[in-house]
């Protein structure tokens, strides 16, 4: 009953007003001329506890911050209501549970802003008399996630205004409230801040699944599996060999790799120690690429930064790079220009020319396009690479690049194996233009990955940089002949750059890094009559507690072999009838972008990348199954069928 009367009381307090006027980011408390009926572990039974004025000051203390320096037009950022509580004392979550009263946070947005959605730390379980209870200790932050409008002009500033009550109980319960204001400047770009106080946010179990002990994660795993065996260092070296001359065989490299084939027949009447070295130019490609996503694989662990194989796809930028680049590359197919060097030579494209840097910067051009894809054998040898010291990540890193390199270099260094290859001739011209359009296919698949990070304003402005891109391009090449001046030269040169520069900067740039879309999406998803829910370690942890199998899709929209999986294996009949025949919880962890807890998750079980697929027992919940990288129906049913036993 005191509980009762504490939240009746709380409730009175707040209607009865709120403390306006404050401007600065910590935020002053309300004084209390009232204190709420409680009961105390130091009073007699029946005595009223009241808080003195000094404890109503110092139970809370409240200020605003935000995830980013300045607003940029058209892209999400939160703002916080970084809560910090004496020794003792807790608030509530928005479901307090038994008793108590939900913290609130209400920002006010301008006109035309948006307020997406409120997120919250995952709670603590309380006991409190009797009372099941949900909230707080010592500190947490409320975030709330503002969508700014697209056309918001660089150097305005804009004031959101919170008003923000809680209830903060110890021994006794004292309500509090207060108003305050967080000013941001508008801006084409920005930089994080306070990532380290809204890493937690983001809780969306249920509170009746939490209990006074840890998520079934954060216990001792013993996953068992084909795709989860543990290998000691030279194995994963042979391994991540392996691995890499699998790649080859992947739709990610398919496009450059039918250009070497070109390039082979090209070479066949060539001396045997130019060939040679040709393939010793593309093995270096190969190489010296894997080495430097060892380097920065290695750099961004040293800044605390948590990534995975194929990290670099998680940023949109690097997708317009990669489909500039396709793009361009395809056009020199095409024969739209052609590559003017000091010595008056005329070149291919450097995707396609003859001579050594162009032996390199294909293997440079294949390695890059490998990294979405993982083969089997390499899924385990790179999660042993990212758990290693810098050394290993290096040399496992060097085997990859040279397993992707070493069918070419053993080709090159039989030349004899040649014979096989047909004799050059006027098919190769066409060869070379559809092989353009190959390449154009890789564009349109990079398009898709950004559409799904950044929606269509982001694949709309990425489209128009390209067309100029081109454009410029051409107009350099056609212009530009070999017996143009110096002078020339550089003024188109300026004119085409200036064309592709102001695309960027006032379209593309804006567009791409404007609307994060994957962190707008939420809620399940329906596929072939299964629901597939977002991952959450709690929403794990209640399926589990409910009797029920679990399996894990950690994906992402750029993996091509998650895809593949995904329609040939997950999307079969067989597969989607014993997903719901027998009632199994269908969880998709989605790593398009970086999400540090899966990544932390990624590594808890091995792996540095995508796909993985995990099966959970709920009567084994701490023995997952861990399948390998390459699906079939027989190993998923097989693993359904086993975790359902008891």
């Amino acid at each position: 009953m005191n509980k009762i009367l504490t939240a009746l009381s709380a409730g009175l307090f707040l209607l009865c007003g709120v403390y306006h006027g404050a401007s600065a980011q910590t935020l002053p408390v309300k004084k209390f001329d009232i204190a709420p009926i409680t009961s105390s572990s130091t009073a007699p039974s029946g005595v009223i506890s009241l808080p003195t004025e000094t404890e109503a000051e110092q139970a809370v203390s409240v200020q605003l911050i935000a995830d980013t320096t300045a607003i940029e037009p058209g892209k999400p950022f939160r703002i916080g209501a970084d809560f910090a509580l004496a020794p003792g004392w807790h608030i509530y979550y928005q479901n307090p549970g038994d008793t108590g009263m939900p913290t609130s946070v209400d920002i006010k947005v301008p006109a035309g802003y948006q307020v997406v959605k409120v997120e919250w730390e995952k709670p603590a379980k309380f006991e409190e008399n009797g009372f099941k209870t949900y909230g707080y200790t010592d500190k947490t932050v409320i975030a709330v996630t503002v969508l700014p409008p697209a056309d918001l002009k660089p150097g305005d500033t804009v004031q959101f205004t919170a008003e923000i009550s809680w209830l903060a109980c110890k021994d006794s319960c004292i309500p509090g409230n207060t108003t305050g204001s967080i000013t941001l400047p508008v801006a084409a770009s920005s930089t994080a801040a306070h990532q380290d106080r809204f890493t937690a946010v983001g809780f969306t179990g249920d509170v009746d699944s939490l209990g006074t002990g840890t998520s079934v994660f954060d216990q001792d795993l013993k996953p068992n599996g084909e795709g989860n065996e543990q290998h000691g260092f030279l194995t994963a070296l042979l391994f991540a060999f392996i691995g890499g001359i699998i790649l080859n065989a992947m739709p990610c490299v398919l496009p450059v790799i039918s250009l070497k084939i070109m390039r082979f027949v090209q070479e066949a009447g060539e001396s045997r120690a130019k060939i040679v070295r040709l393939g010793l130019a593309y093995a270096a490609g190969t190489v010296s690429t894997c080495v430097s996503l060892a380097v920065a694989v290695i750099a961004a662990k040293a800044l605390g930064y948590s990534v995975g194989w194929g990290f670099q796809f998680q940023e949109p930028m690097f997708l317009v790079g990669m489909a500039t680049l396709l793009t361009v590359m395809s056009l020199g197919l095409f024969g739209v220009f052609f590559v003017q060097v000091n010595s008056g030579n005329q070149l291919d494209k450097l995707a396609n020319r003859k001579g050594l840097a162009g032996a390199f910067f294909t293997g440079v051009v294949a390695t890059i396009l490998s990294t979405p894809c993982t083969a089997p054998f390499l899924g385990s040898a790179i999660g042993f690479a990212f758990a290693a010291p810098w050394y290993a990540i290096i040399a496992i890193f060097f085997a990859v690049g040279a397993g992707l390199a070493f069918p070419y270099v053993l080709l090159c260094l039989n030349p004899a194996w040649m014979k096989i290859l047909p004799k050059p001739g006027v098919w190769m011209e066409h060869f070379k233009e559809a092989m353009g359009f190959v390449l154009l296919g890789s564009v349109i698949w990079l398009l898709y990955v950004l559409g799904r990070q950044t929606g269509p304003d982001g694949v709309a402005g990425t489209v128009g940089f390209l067309l100029a891109a081109s454009f410029g391009t051409w107009l350099y090449n056609k212009l530009c002949g070999f017996d143009a001046s110096k002078l020339k030269k550089v003024t188109l040169a300026v004119v085409a750059l200036a064309i592709a520069g102001s695309t960027m900067y006032f379209l593309t740039w804006p567009s791409v890094k404007g609307t994060n879309w994957s962190a707008l999406a939420s809620g399940p998803t329906v596929a072939n009559g299964v629901t597939w829910e977002k991952f959450s370690k709690e929403a794990v942890d209640k399926h589990l507690k409910d009797g029920k199998v679990v399996f894990l899709d950690f994906t992402a929209e750029w993996c091509q072999t998650c895809k593949f999986n995904e329609a040939t294996v997950l999307a079969s009949d067989a597969v989607t009838d014993a997903f719901k025949n027998n009632g199994v919880a269908t969880l998709k962890a989605d790593w398009t972008t970086s999400d540090p807890e899966i990544t932390q998750l990624l590594a808890k079980f091995g792996r540095a990348g995508v796909p993985l697929y995990v099966v959970m027992s709920p009567h084994r919940p701490t023995a997952p199954t861990v399948l390998p990288t390459l699906l079939t129906k027989e190993m998923v049913l097989e693993a359904i069928e086993n975790a359902s036993r008891p």
